[in-house]
């Protein structure tokens, strides 16, 4: 998996902490749980990470994903749920998804 997006810890939460996940996080799970909790508090939005670029995704097809990006994975996962029409439209997350936190 990849760390948190936010503070760039373990996705699961720190180890033995209240907010430490006990089950599998989504694919697309971008922060770990003290992070999430935090931005829910604050009434933040969730994370939609940028789209690739076709270069970057002519490069991932040919030398497979780039080793500098640990988020690949969540950013074509993105790509394909909130497209370039649709974030041009303003039609990005408004509700947070299921994530517990």
């Amino acid at each position: 998996m990849h760390p948190c997006y936010t503070c760039q810890g373990p996705l699961g939460g720190a180890h033995d902490s209240d907010h430490e996940l006990d089950e599998n996080a989504e694919p697309d799970r971008l922060e770990c749980p003290a992070c999430l909790a935090n931005r829910r508090a604050q009434g933040g939005r969730p994370i939609v990470l940028d789209l690739p670029s076709a270069r970057d995704l002519k490069k991932a097809e040919k030398n497979g994903p780039p080793t500098g990006d640990p988020w690949w994975t969540v950013r074509l996962i993105h790509a394909q749920r909130w497209p370039k029409w649709d974030r041009e439209n303003d039609r990005v997350p408004e509700l947070w998804p299921n994530a517990r936190a």
